[in-house]
């Protein structure tokens, strides 16, 4: 249950409805839901709610983003509905990031608060040497770097509400980890930000998996990345695998957990062949480790239950 000193930083909103006499329609409502008090940066986490009541929709509001929630109703006749979340490991530490529970009803909004501290989290560095092209691009390879830029922000920001991922999610390589998430990445001496992802050995032509359902919403040949196929799991979770040598999919096409998605390769920036695997949530990269490694119930243990009920 909510702890007694969290209970006042819990509050609800009602929105005004009626076209005619402006007033809220009260009626009774539970929301309960599960999330952590804690997390650190570029970790992600799993939040859980439940509605036992007449409820239309739901959001979570999270560090600017809002995540529809897919609502299914149990046997019971409760709605649930699930998000993974995160914050980048550039991102900023904070004591009591709210995240917001909207739970739409009869036309009348309600809002449960539930502070978050978010704090750091220590990576390494991690020294690499590559073509010097790849550190200081020619001048004739920066507007194509630019609109590939553009055409990633784009499939990184959308926004589905059908919830097509599972965890854990699927090992879309059998290969052994060569790089982990976060690592200060240091080209041929020269810092150029942190590693988004999860690198796995794979010899050339191993074939690669996709790590849940979804839709491919891009796939391409960028000049950093290679080979890349991005795939959107809902709720503003995509998943993306760089460095491919053959691609299998293509835009707008419905994959499922494990559906083999390419081949590995060494294309773009690299070292050598491997894949690299990364997760993005609402345009954020987050450790893919976590959502490989656990299983739903093993990330929310740690969470903390809150409960609302409105009348």
């Amino acid at each position: 249950m909510i702890s007694r000193g969290r209970i006042g930083r819990v509050c609800c909103i009602l929105a005004l409805w009626g076209l005619f006499f402006g007033v809220g329609v009260c009626h009774a409502l539970e929301v309960a839901f599960s999330a952590p008090e804690k997390v650190r940066l570029g970790e992600p986490f799993v939040v859980s709610v439940s509605i036992d009541g007449e409820a239309d929709r739901s959001t979570l509001s999270w560090r600017g983003k809002n995540i529809p929630l897919d609502l299914r109703e149990g046997e019971d006749g409760v709605l649930t509905g699930r998000a993974v979340l995160g914050t980048d490991s550039m991102g900023k530490t904070a004591k009591g990031e709210v995240l917001k529970i909207w739970v739409a009803s009869r036309g009348t909004t309600y809002l449960s608060k539930w502070p978050i501290d978010i704090v750091a989290k220590d990576y390494p560095s991690e020294k690499l040497s590559v073509d010097p092209a790849m550190v200081t691009p020619p001048s004739s390879a920066r507007e194509r770097i630019a609109r590939e830029r553009r055409m990633v922000r784009e499939a990184l920001g959308r926004v589905s509400k059908e919830a097509l991922w599972e965890l854990p999610m699927v090992r879309p390589v059998p290969g052994a980890v060569t790089s982990l998430y976060g690592k200060r990445r240091v080209y041929n001496g020269v810092l150029k930000g942190r590693h988004g992802g999860v690198d796995y050995r794979a010899a050339n032509g191993t074939p690669a998996k996709a790590a849940a359902s979804g839709e491919v919403i891009l796939t391409g040949d960028h000049y950093y990345a290679g080979k890349s196929v991005y795939i959107d799991h809902g709720g503003t979770l995509i998943s993306m695998y760089f460095h491919l040598s053959r691609i299998d999919v293509k835009a707008g096409q419905v994959v499922s957990a494990g559906d083999v998605i390419g081949l590995t390769g060494s294309t773009g920036r690299v070292t050598g062949p491997h894949l690299h695997f990364g997760v993005a949530q609402g345009g954020r990269m987050v450790d893919p480790a976590p959502l490989i490694e656990l299983s739903l119930d093993e990330m929310s243990e740690a969470n903390s239950q809150g409960r609302m009920v409105f009348k």
